[in-house]
């Protein structure tokens, strides 16, 4: 009779427990609930931001939730938001967004994207992915298409972006490369330097690289110099910043937008999961180049390499 009645219990026992099993698969496999906040902007801006969300829903494994922040928005508007939604993580996405991230980041676990960080956000521990190319990605890039390239001169502002110069050093060891990287405070400053590095340029043999988004490089005054004597000097120049391209540097690398989001969702599980996660420049990349420049500076591409790049100029 004992034995009659445990057997159900066992079995009842095991039905519960693979019940409780599949609960708990369940709730890992959908992940924790993320919230994704971006601008309200007009297109083409906006499709980016949808590539960028399309590619953390994908990657996530979680239900993603989503705020369009218009310039009107408060910060108290935006924490009675998130306060309503209770997400587990918060990627922001813009220039806006880096600013919440430092103002939600006591009471929410903050990543930053689709902008570009400064040393100091940097520093101060936020998590995220900067827009800046990473420099490795972009020294692989340099080797691949002038491949007798030995010295890089990069100047710089420190406090914006000596953290990513630290990062270059490292890429251009790993590399092969020999990285000159001189520090400026301004425009001033930063115009003699670009003059003397461009008066001892060894054509074939040096490469000057322009930051993206640094406050020594003026667009409207000193780019085009810098570009003009390169042209006439027969010297390479490429970029962080791929507007450049279309002016006459060689190559630049940006955002591929929905692996970038793919990307902030693994730091976004990462920070649930207990992990750490710091600022780094952006590893999903796509190539624009200048054939025209190339064809200047005797560099073999030519339009049958269209294939290989994502962006080219002139366009036909």
């Amino acid at each position: 009779m004992q034995s009659s009645v445990i057997k159900p219990l066992k079995l009842l026992n095991r039905a519960l427990l693979a019940i409780f099993c599949l609960f708990v698969l369940g709730a890992f496999a959908g992940g924790a609930p993320i919230a994704v906040l971006y601008p309200d902007v007009r297109e083409p801006y906006s499709s980016i931001f949808r590539d960028i969300v399309g590619g953390i829903k994908r990657e996530s494994g979680a239900k993603v939730t989503t705020y369009s922040l218009k310039t009107e928005d408060s910060l108290e508007e935006v924490r009675e938001w998130l306060d309503k939604m209770h997400p587990k993580a918060v990627i922001l996405l813009g220039n806006r967004g880096k600013y919440l991230a430092d103002e939600l980041g006591e009471n929410y676990l903050t990543i930053a994207g689709a902008a570009i960080l400064s040393g100091d956000y940097v520093q101060s521990g936020l998590s995220g992915i900067s827009l800046t190319p990473s420099p490795r990605r972009l020294f692989a890039k340099l080797k691949e298409i002038a491949p007798d390239v030995e010295r890089i001169t990069v100047i710089y502002h420190d406090a914006t972006n000596g953290w990513l110069i630290e990062l270059a050093k490292v890429a251009a060891l790993d590399s092969g490369f020999k990285l000159e990287a001189l520090a400026a405070e301004d425009v001033r400053e930063a115009a003699g330097v670009y003059r003397e590095v461009l008066e001892r340029q060894n054509n074939g043999k040096d490469a000057i690289w322009l930051l993206q988004g640094d406050p020594t490089l003026d667009e409207r005054s000193l780019l085009p110099t810098i570009l003009n004597e390169a042209w006439g000097s027969h010297s390479i120049v490429f970029s962080s910043n791929p507007s450049h391209v279309k002016r006459g540097a060689l190559f630049s690398l940006y955002p591929d937008n929905f692996n970038m989001g793919k990307s902030l969702a693994v730091k976004a599980n990462k920070l649930i999961g207990g992990g750490k996660s710091g600022a780094e420049p952006l590893e999903d990349l796509l190539v624009a180049v200048n054939l025209r420049t190339a064809e200047h500076l005797n560099l073999k591409l030519n339009r049958s390499d269209e294939k290989d790049f994502d962006l080219v100029f002139p366009s036909r």
